[in-house]
């Protein structure tokens, strides 16, 4: 048996690599396919150790996601054909350039959203419409959404330990809303699953639900 650390990483070609383990390391979607593939040998395995429900449970959720939309749209792609793919592009390319041309370049804050529209005055719980949180209270660390809210702690009361499930407020209800991470110097958050939200934007009275936090386009600042 030959033992490589930090194959990963690194980027080794070894061959008869026939496991790939990742301990606690977790970074973007190209990462998460990238260490896969370093398993060269027949019939391997690529491994992650985490705690269920941590931070970087979360971030290997959040990129195997993004691999399969990024399968999906490459064979989107493949059944358009180049000519409809040329044509979108140039299209793009005019667009950005008429933008740029009219507004001028605009600034970007690394990690976070911009501000929008489409924030997200508040947040109820989806099975029962309790209120949970502004759409303010939510922050980005790393892909996973946050809500960072005094308030919504004293609603919600919700665990301190790392994994432990946040249900909503409700006792009639008492639905899974999330699960509790721990962030810099052991500081709880309190990841929520977009699947349990259901949002009320702008001044529409009817909420909008969203299967993905990709889909959600209001601004969140990064911790």
């Amino acid at each position: 048996m030959r033992w490589q650390p930090y194959v990963a990483q690194e980027g080794l070609d070894v061959a008869e690599c026939s496991y790939v383990i990742r301990y606690e390391f977790v970074s973007n979607e190209i990462g998460t396919v990238q260490s896969r593939g370093r398993a060269r040998a027949s019939q391997s395995k690529c491994f992650l150790i985490t705690e269920a429900l941590s931070l970087n449970y979360q971030r290997e959720t959040d990129n195997r996601l993004k691999e399969e939309d990024m399968k999906q749209a490459i064979t989107e792609w493949r059944e358009k054909g180049i000519e409809a793919f040329q044509t979108l592009v140039r299209k793009e390319q005019a667009d950005l350039l008429k933008n740029l041309s009219t507004n001028g370049p605009q600034p970007t804050a690394l990690g976070a959203s911009q501000p929008t529209n489409e924030t997200a005055k508040t947040i109820h719980c989806r099975f029962c419409d309790t209120f949970l949180c502004k759409g303010s209270s939510l922050r980005l660390q790393g892909t996973t959404v946050v809500c960072c809210d005094q308030a919504f702690e004293k609603l919600a009361n919700p665990p301190k330990s790392a994994g432990e499930k946040i249900v909503c407020p409700n006792r009639t209800c008492h639905r899974e809303l999330g699960a509790v991470i721990l962030l810099s110097r052991n500081v709880p958050g309190y990841a929520l699953q977009i699947s349990s939200l259901k949002f009320f934007i702008g001044s529409e009275t009817l909420p909008r639900l969203f299967k993905k936090w990709s889909q959600y386009q209001g601004y969140m600042q990064s911790l």
